[in-house]
C-alpha cells in the first residue's frame, strides 16, 4: 500500500497530495464511527489511481511539482506528396516511364496499378530515405489510367484509403496531319507563288496541339521557317490552320546565310527573313565587324537583326517600308529610316521594341553609325547636308554641308567625324568630307550609280562596285587617286571583310575577294545561292540571299509537323515546282532596279 512517505519519493504535485490526504481523512472518519471497512485493498487502489490522475494534471513529469499541462500525443500519419511529373490529369506517350515526385519528409515509396496499401504494394520507387522519389512505372496501355502511390515514413505508412492517385491519359498514337494547300505537285511562277499554305490535323485521344505546329519550306537547299505566319491558338485552330490571310505571298521569304571566312559553298547556319520585292531591294548592314548584323528588304516593313553568331534573329516591325538601317552596338540600339517619313525610328536591338523617335528636317535615305565618336550620320532625300545625331544626348547636332545629295553613306570610323559618300555631281563621284564640311578628297566613279560602298580604314581606301562596267572603283580617300579593279559579271553589292572587301557578282553568281591594300583579286568563288548583299561580323561572312531569283525550274518542298498533347510527333510534306516566267533571266535580274536617286 502506498503511504505519504512512499508518494513523497515520487514528488507528486500539490493536487495529488490533496486528493490522497482527502481520501485518507475520509477513511479515518469511517473508522472512528465504527464503520466496517469491507475492502481495504480497493480503497488503496482508488487512492493510487487518484494519485496518478492528479500527477498527470499537475505535470508530474516536469519535476519540482510544477502545474503545467501534459502534451497531447501526435497522431500517426504517412508522408505527404507533391510535384508529380507527369502531372496529375496529364498525358504521356508511353506506357513505361519514370514518375517522379517529392515527399515532405524522408520516406520510402511504392507504386501499383491497383488501389492498395503501402504494405501490399511490391514495386519500390528509388529515393528511399530521401524526399525525392522516382518510380519506374510500366504496363500501362492506351487510355485513361490511374497510378497509385503509397509512402512510409517516421509518422506511419499509407493505407488503401490514404494513398495518392495519379490519373493520366496514355496516348501512344501520333496525330494525323495533312498539307491541304497548295496542291502537291502543282507548278507556280516565282513572281506569283501560292497565296496560302493550309494545314489540317487531328488526334483522337490527347488532341493535336496547335501551339506545337511548325511549318517550313526548302528551296535551293535552304530551309526557311514560315511557322510565325500560322494561327496556333487552341480555340480558333483546333483542327486546321492557315497562313495569315493578310499575307498574299507566304512563301516569299529568303535566307541570311553564314559562311566561314574562305568560301561560300557550304553554309554554317541559315536565318529566315521576309522578301517583298526583287533581289535589288535586299540589304545588309553591320557597324564595323560587330553584332548585330541587320538585314531587310526596302519594300518590307521589317528589319531582321542577328544579335550574335549563333543567336536567333530579332524581328523588328517598322511603320512602313524600311529604306535604311544602322546599329549602335555599344548602346544596344538600331536606327531605321522609313519611306515617306521625316522621322528617325529607334529600336532596342535585343528585343526589337520601339525605343524612341527623332523628328528630322527631311526624309532620311541612308544611315551610318560611327562607334569611335558615338554619332549617327544621316543622308537626306533632297537636302545638301548630312545630319548628325547623338544617341547620348538624344539631339541633332550641327549638320555637315555637302555639295551633292548623298546616295551611299559611310562614316569613316575615327573620332575625327569624317564621312565618305557617293553622289551625282556631273558624273557620279565619291567624296570624303570632314566634320565641318571641308572636302578632303573626291574622285569620279562613273556615269552610273555605284551599287554600294565599302571602306578599308587601314588602307585608307573606299570601294564602289560598278555594275554596268563589271568592275570596282578603288579610291584613296586622302588623295582622291582612283584605280579600277576588274571582277566578275555584274558586280552588284560589296562589303568590308577585315583586310579585304568582298564583291558579289550577280551575273555569274560568284563572289570576288579583293586585297584592300594591293587592290588585287585574291580569289573568285561560286555562290551556292543568288546573293544580294553581305556583311562580315565575328570573323565570318553573312550573305543575304534571294532564293527566288532562279533561272530555271526548281523544286520547293513544304513540310509541316505537329505534336499531340502527349508529345507524339507527326509530319507531312508536299513538293511544288517554282519557275521563272522568262527562263534564264531570273538571276540576271538581281540588283537590276535602279537607285531611287536619278540623274
Amino acid at each position: 500500500m502506498l503511504t505519504p512517505d512512499r508518494l513523497s519519493g515520487l514528488e507528486p504535485g500539490t493536487a495529488a497530495k490533496d486528493i490522497y490526504e482527502e481520501m485518507t481523512l475520509s477513511k479515518r472518519k469511517h473508522k472512528s464511527a465504527n464503520h466496517r471497512q469491507r475492502n481495504p485493498a480497493k480503497v488503496a487502489a482508488l487512492a493510487f489511481a487518484a494519485f496518478i490522475a492528479a500527477s498527470a494534471i499537475s505535470g508530474c513529469g516536469g519535476g519540482g511539482g510544477g502545474g503545467g499541462v501534459a502534451p497531447v500525443p501526435t497522431p500517426t500519419s504517412a508522408p505527404t506528396q507533391s510535384n508529380w511529373s507527369p502531372a496529375k490529369n496529364g498525358f504521356h506517350n508511353s506506357g513505361s516511364f519514370n514518375l517522379t515526385f517529392n515527399t515532405n519528409i524522408s520516406a520510402s515509396c511504392r507504386w501499383a496499378l491497383t488501389d492498395s496499401a503501402y504494405s501490399a504494394m511490391s514495386s519500390n520507387c528509388s529515393g528511399s530515405g530521401t524526399t525525392s522519389q522516382s518510380c519506374s512505372v510500366s504496363g500501362l496501355s492506351d487510355g485513361a489510367r490511374v497510378i497509385y502511390l503509397a509512402c512510409s515514413g517516421s509518422g506511419g505508412a499509407d493505407t488503401a484509403t490514404t494513398n495518392t492517385h495519379v490519373p493520366l491519359t496514355i496516348d501512344t498514337v501520333p496525330p494525323a496531319i495533312q498539307i491541304t494547300a497548295p496542291d502537291n505537285g502543282s507548278s507556280w511562277f516565282t513572281s506569283q507563288p501560292p497565296s496560302v499554305v493550309s494545314v489540317s490535323y487531328s488526334d483522337d485521344r490527347s488532341g493535336a496541339n496547335p501551339a506545337d505546329l511548325e511549318v517550313k519550306f526548302t528551296l535551293m537547299e535552304r530551309e526557311l521557317s514560315i511557322t510565325d505566319l500560322f494561327g496556333r491558338d487552341a480555340v480558333a485552330n483546333a483542327a486546321t490552320s492557315r497562313t495569315d490571310a493578310g499575307n498574299n505571298n507566304p512563301l516569299y521569304r529568303t535566307s541570311v546565310t553564314r559562311f566561314d571566312s574562305t568560301g561560300f559553298d557550304i553554309p554554317d547556319r541559315v536565318w529566315t527573313i521576309d522578301r517583298c520585292g526583287g533581289g535589288s531591294n535586299l540589304r545588309a548592314s553591320v557597324t564595323g565587324s560587330d553584332f548585330p548584323v541587320l538585314f531587310w528588304d526596302t519594300l518590307c516593313s521589317y528589319i531582321w537583326a542577328v544579335p550574335a553568331a549563333d543567336a536567333e534573329a530579332v524581328k523588328i516591325s517598322a511603320p512602313g517600308a524600311v529604306t535604311a538601317a544602322a546599329a549602335a552596338p555599344e548602346r544596344n540600339l538600331i536606327f531605321a529610316a522609313v519611306s515617306g517619313s521625316a522621322t528617325l525610328r529607334i529600336y532596342n536591338a535585343a528585343t526589337g521594341a520601339a525605343a524612341g523617335t527623332v523628328v528630322l528636317p527631311d526624309e532620311p535615305t541612308a544611315l551610318s553609325y560611327n562607334p569611335a565618336n558615338s554619332r549617327l550620320y544621316i543622308a537626306y532625300d533632297s537636302r545638301l547636308e548630312i545630319g548628325v545625331y547623338s544617341p547620348a544626348s538624344g539631339t541633332l547636332l550641327s549638320p555637315i554641308p555637302v555639295s551633292a545629295t548623298p546616295i551611299h553613306l559611310r562614316a569613316w570610323p575615327t573620332t575625327a567625324g569624317d564621312v565618305v559618300y557617293t553622289a551625282w555631281n556631273v558624273v557620279y563621284r565619291l567624296f570624303r568630307v570632314g566634320a565641318a564640311g571641308a572636302e578632303l578628297a573626291a574622285a569620279d566613279i562613273g556615269p552610273q550609280s555605284p551599287r554600294g560602298l565599302a571602306l578599308a580604314t587601314a588602307s585608307n581606301k573606299a570601294f564602289a562596285p560598278r555594275r554596268a562596267e563589271g568592275d570596282v572603283r578603288s579610291v584613296n580617300v586622302s588623295t582622291g587617286a582612283a584605280t579600277t579593279i576588274s571582277t566578275g559579271s555584274l558586280p552588284s553589292a560589296i562589303f568590308d571583310a577585315d583586310s579585304e572587301v568582298v564583291v558579289i557578282n550577280a551575273g555569274d553568281e560568284t563572289a570576288s575577294a579583293i586585297n584592300a591594300a594591293t587592290g588585287a583579286v585574291t580569289r573568285t568563288v561560286p555562290l551556292s545561292a543568288p546573293a544580294s548583299g553581305g556583311a562580315r561580323a565575328g570573323g565570318r561572312n553573312f550573305l543575304v540571299e534571294d532564293l527566288w531569283q532562279i533561272s530555271s525550274s526548281a523544286e520547293l518542298v513544304i513540310e509541316a509537323s505537329i505534336r499531340d498533347r502527349a508529345g507524339n510527333l507527326s509530319s507531312a510534306s508536299i513538293s511544288i515546282t517554282v519557275r521563272p516566267e522568262t527562263p534564264g533571266a531570273g538571276r540576271e535580274a538581281v540588283a537590276a532596279t535602279p537607285s531611287r536617286k536619278t540623274e
